[in-house]
């Protein structure tokens, strides 16, 4: 009896730090998204994409637009006339990257001209519940 509670104790830690992030994961994706909108003239070309995203030694790998759509990417809507940046930010906070993404992505879709067409920033949704009388708890919001 005693194991079980032990386990059962245990079970619940392992479920509780994500209610208790403050918004931390949401405040990280937001930054990034700020810095990738703030920072949109380093964008202007996949040549600048790939040299901002190795200065931040981040991983990023551009496809050719025959490649996306040769691939089906199940995280790409539609492909861009042109080549497709994808970079995969690394999340800093590990509640965040434990329970919720281990990255924040960004898609900078180009023109055939090599003109930047679209930006998407994105990371998987918090989840939440709801209960009576407590109100809306979010996991690893």
């Amino acid at each position: 009896m005693r194991y079980f509670l032990v386990i059962l104790a245990l079970g619940w830690l392992a479920f509780l730090p994500p209610f208790f992030t403050h918004g931390a994961c949401d405040a990280e994706f937001q930054q990034e998204r700020a810095e990738v909108a703030s920072n949109h003239g380093a964008f202007a070309s996949v040549a600048l994409a790939r040299s901002y995203w190795q200065s931040k030694a981040v991983p990023a790998f551009v496809l050719s637009s025959e490649q996306c759509n040769r691939l089906r990417l199940k995280f790409l809507d539609n492909c861009a006339p042109g080549p497709l940046v994808y970079a995969a930010v690394p999340v800093k906070n590990r509640t965040c990257r434990f329970y919720r993404d281990n990255s924040v992505t960004v898609q900078l879709g180009y023109d055939e001209h090599d003109r930047l067409q679209w930006v998407e920033t994105d990371m998987k949704p918090s989840k939440s519940l709801t209960l009576p009388f407590v109100g809306t708890l979010y996991w690893a919001g």
